[in-house]
């Protein structure tokens, strides 16, 4: 039989590796075994469609790992394509080379997403060829602007898969928006024939992704595909199934509706949430310092001294429950005050909304560009207080013109309060230093509190929650409220909750980094030698450098120099992070459930 030919950039002990099909024998049933994980299927899966004990697929794959030459699923799914003569049964990437093995193998990714199945309905018949090759290129159209994997099916259906490249936390409420643009353009060009039903579901799933987070095309399954097909089934013509988890979610981003968040939601422009400004609980234990900056701050204001406030730090820290203190002392003194949210971006599923500001006590909608115009004169008459939140939402030309109105507002009786994630740069937008409030890290005993408020005095888990914590309070508070619904604190196997995990994945794959390089750091229990990461290394040789160089500026990694002629060696640099890589590869170094 005639060997795959080498790929660009593979490696001679790659081309060694490769096996002709012939010489490998495998079971009927290991070739099933080998189908399913090429389909994504975690154990349990596995052994509910073959009808066999989770113990006996785990034997299963020992066996058939030794069989293939490997140490992983990843492995065996990449060593499945590059053995001539296996049978192609799952989707293909469009780029992929039909005559040799990819020069990388994939990685199997647990990831959290959301998962929007829709179909079309067509009130005077069966669609029509013509009506499902325009609908099919819309669902493509739409599933690209927003950049969701996109799979087609029979009969006018498709699956739209949000968070695969990249996780964020408001990925159901733009699935919805999609929904609706869908809805929207299948109406403009066929009329009120035609309708768009779907299903939205949050949850797990598992995909196969290169070093930049893009799925390859080789493996993605979980339930939450199934559970949002199940429920286009169960809704109208014209809207959308929410599944209890996708409502939880949206709950998560302090959206809602008069009627809190509803099951079904409508696939019109109408329709629209509203934004809650709610702090996390317990937020403020151990902000003394803070909350005192603050309160001078509004009795500054009330005689006459307007100007510019910043509550800026990264995610988590209870900036949100601060702006809440400006709110309250102003109400105490009698100081006129509003606050404004930044719209999520495609949060609205019937409008835009990136660059809007939205009322925290009203339905009002104004843009940036308005809300600058409006302050730019303040009249001198009683103070007023402003207060703008996740202003790291807004694009980059509407945050500076915040910044700039509030250096302008130092001589007026207005203040305006800007909350943002992230650090913004006084220096080079000449703010003064002292307008900055930026909560630290809580101190471990302040931490210890606000964990026993959760699990009380005493709780083997309160040593677990505090090291993965680091005292940042949200992550107190979320991951004590995991240890109050576990019934061990850690250990093999142990998976964090999807809110735990968006927590953690957004803040890092905004710094865009290699994938396999923060798996090779993740699968080790301590540290690794950098020579040692580097033998693993799959990327071009000259890359290795630069990508690990950003990987440790991003504080990702922590740098360890090594001593006594000992190589340098690198490790995650945060628990929490650790464990959240740790659960999203963990498919590749063990068999799981």
């Amino acid at each position: 039989m005639k060997q795959a030919k080498k790929t660009e950039g593979e490696t001679d002990r790659g081309a060694r590796d490769v096996r002709p099909w012939d010489t490998i024998s495998l079971s009927p049933r290991q070739r099933q075994i080998l189908s399913l994980l090429r389909a994504g299927k975690a154990n349990k899966e596995i052994a509910h469609e073959l009808g066999i004990g989770i113990g006996t697929v785990k034997q299963h794959l020992v066996t058939l790992f030794k069989k293939l030459g490997v140490s992983n699923r990843s492995m065996a799914i990449s060593k499945s394509h590059a053995i001539e003569g296996l049978p192609i049964d799952g989707p293909v990437p469009l780029d992929a080379k039909t005559d040799g093995a990819p020069a990388a193998p994939s990685l199997l990714e647990r990831r959290p997403v959301a998962v929007l199945s829709l179909e079309v309905l067509v009130t005077d018949g069966i669609a029509s060829a013509d009506l499902l090759r325009d609908l099919y290129r819309i669902y493509a159209e739409v599933a690209f602007d927003f950049g969701a994997v996109f799979l087609s099916h029979r009969g006018g259906r498709c699956d739209m898969i949000f968070g695969i490249r990249q996780v964020r936390r408001y990925d159901a409420p733009r699935a919805l928006r999609a929904a609706v643009a869908v809805s929207e353009a299948m109406k403009s060009r066929h009329g009120d024939t035609v309708f768009i039903r779907g299903g939205l579901a949050y949850g797990y799933v598992f995909a196969s992704t290169d070093s930049d987070g893009e799925w390859t095309g080789e493996a993605i399954g979980g339930t939450a595909i199934a559970t949002a097909r199940a429920l286009v089934g169960r809704a109208q013509p014209g809207s959308v199934g929410l599944a209890p988890k996708a409502q939880a979610t949206i709950a998560d981003l302090g959206l809602d509706t008069s009627n809190g968040i509803p099951a079904i939601v409508p696939l019109n422009r109408e329709f629209r949430w509203r934004r809650l400004m709610s702090p996390p609980p317990l937020a403020l234990r151990g902000r003394i310092v803070e909350i005192q900056a603050l309160r001078k701050r509004i009795m500054h204001l009330k005689s006459g001294n307007g100007g510019f406030s910043i509550i800026d730090g990264e995610s988590g820290m209870g900036k949100t429950a601060l702006a809440h203190v400006l709110a309250i002392t102003a109400n105490k003194e009698s100081i006129t005050n509003e606050a404004w949210l930044c719209a999520i971006p495609d949060s609205q599923p019937g409008s835009a909304s990136l660059g809007r500001l939205e009322r925290s006590d009203s339905h009002d909608v104004e843009t940036v560009e308005d809300f600058c115009r409006r302050f730019a004169h303040p009249p001198a008459d009683a103070p007023h207080l402003l207060i703008i939140e996740d202003a790291h939402l807004l694009p980059r030309d509407d945050l500076l013109q915040l910044i700039e109105l509030g250096m302008r507002l130092n001589e007026t009786s207005v203040l305006l309060a800007i909350v943002y994630r992230g650090r913004i740069n006084a220096d080079k937008h000449q703010i003064d230093a002292g307008s900055i409030i930026r909560p630290g890290h809580l101190p471990d005993d302040v931490a210890t509190e606000i964990i026993e408020d959760h699990l009380g005095p005493g709780h083997p888990g309160t040593t677990w929650v505090r090291n993965m914590a680091r005292g940042v309070p949200n992550f107190l508070t979320r991951l004590a409220a995991y240890v109050e619904h576990e019934d061990q604190v850690d250990g093999p196997g142990r998976v964090p909750t999807s809110e735990l995990f968006v927590l953690v994945a957004e803040r890092i794959e905004a710094h865009n980094l290699d994938r396999r390089l923060l798996y090779g750091v993740a699968r080790h229990s301590k540290k690794i030698e950098i020579p040692a990461l580097q033998e693993h290394w799959v990327g071009m040789t000259d890359e290795f450098e630069p990508t690990l160089k950003q990987a440790i500026e991003a504080g990702v990694l922590t740098l360890t120099r090594g001593r006594r002629g000992k190589p340098d060696s690198v490790e995650i640099s945060h628990p929490l992070v650790k464990w959240v890589f740790s659960a999203a590869f963990a498919s590749q170094d063990r068999a799981f459930g």
